[in-house]
């Protein structure tokens, strides 16, 4: 079906386009002055933008009524993380030497280490056990009868108590009960090769709300510890666990983040030249590219807005998204040049609408994360949508 001009001049976006064209040096004057707000905006960002609280990426409703809420309250009580880091060596020999150099740090730390405390196997089976049973049948043999017969009632009771007779023979580790056992074993059967690390969760001095493994900066500080020991050990150990999971994703966001937002968009604008050759069709393209950029990132640093591990791919997404916008409506433009007549609210009046709808479209679906229990999802929800507005 063929639309008639005077379908095109119908609509909100039509009848705006002559006042656009009407009232431009005030369009320009407000973009300016917009543009100066959003420079200030984005000299407010800084390594604090990176959001440190992982409380605030779970699930609002479990922060305030469920298990993060009553999570908070647990560590409270205990200070320490009830799931351990686990360092996993190759031999007996390797886990003693790296636990000699996490107890030097921890040392070092004092109140300040993030290590609440280092656990082996040797913590709940003791070492030595042949030596420590010889000792102990040696000194049944010295305490005679005669001899227990000249112990005062105390002394005996003392005797009883710790020098039991006879001397239970050394028991083997695989005679633990099974939950104190899987801890420390491997799924090959092997043993002495794994060290548990719990992290504190109350710093001494500290006055960050979020503490311990809800703090992103005691994540990165606590893994950044924990191998320090392996490169200082020399001990080829390996990490397993959910915080140094964290820490680098954090370190990853601070390091990786701006290099893959400049990739974006200096890909994008690539494009824009490739299929628009001639620099001054492509200038104005880009120029409005760089203006939603820069407002967006100042509403990010104006409103105090912290970037996460999921939010922040709504940067390079928006960048392709966004420059469609002018790209259609300067496309238009110069493709009405060619036939030598220029009329700007004609092309406002019969494209706008369909870019706008088509902003609007995208606004739609991205804010309805604004709803959702994830605070991780809200966030990116709502830089999504303002890149879109901007």
């Amino acid at each position: 079906m063929r639309v008639s001009s005077a379908d095109s001049s119908r609509g909100l976006i039509a009848s705006l386009a002559p006042w656009a064209v009407k009232y431009h040096r005030w369009l320009a004057v407000g973009t300016f002055a917009l543009s100066l707000v959003a420079l200030w905006g984005a000299a407010h960002l800084s390594r604090r933008t990176i959001e440190s609280d992982l409380s605030k990426l779970r699930n609002k409703e479990s922060m305030e009524h469920g298990s993060g809420f009553w999570g908070k309250k647990t560590d409270l009580i205990f200070g320490r993380g009830l799931t351990p880091t686990i360092l996993l060596t190759e031999n007996a020999e390797q886990t003693a030497t790296l636990l000699k150099e996490l107890r030097a740090i921890q040392e070092r730390e004092k109140g300040n280490s993030p290590f609440a405390s280092i656990s082996v196997l040797e913590d709940i089976h003791p070492s030595q056990q042949a030596r420590k049973y010889e000792i102990l049948t040696e000194l049944n043999k010295l305490l005679t009868p005669s001899v227990r017969a000249k112990l005062s009632k105390r002394e005996a009771s003392l005797v009883n108590d710790f020098l039991p007779n006879p001397v239970p023979p050394p028991f083997p580790a695989v005679a633990l009960p099974e939950a104190l056992l899987k801890g420390y074993q491997e799924t090959d059967g092997r043993l002495q090769t794994v060290l548990q690390v719990y992290p504190r969760l109350n710093i001494e001095g500290s006055k960050e709300e979020a503490q311990g493994t809800w703090n992103g900066e005691e994540v990165i500080r606590y893994t950044a510890l924990l191998r320090e020991a392996i490169q200082k050990s020399g001990v080829p150990a390996v990490i397993l666990g959910q915080n140094p999971i964290s820490a680098d994703m954090l370190a990853s966001i601070e390091k990786d983040g701006p290099k893959a937002t400049l990739f974006a968009f200096l890909a994008v604008a690539l494009l824009v030249a490739f299929m628009y050759p001639n620099w001054k069709q492509t200038a104005p393209m880009l120029l409005s590219l760089l203006l939603g950029v820069l407002w967006m990132v100042g509403a990010i640093g104006g409103f105090g807005w912290k970037i996460n591990f999921l939010n922040f791919i709504a940067l390079p997404i928006t960048f392709g998204i966004g420059v469609d916008y002018s790209v259609n409506i300067f496309g238009r433009l110069y493709r009405d040049q060619t036939h030598g007549k220029v009329d700007v609210a004609q092309v406002i009046r019969e494209t706008g609408g369909a870019v706008v709808l088509c902003s609007l479209t995208t606004v739609i679906g991205y804010g309805s994360l604004l709803i959702s229990g994830s605070q991780a999802f809200v966030s990116f929800g709502k830089l999504a949508v303002t890149g879109e507005i901007t």
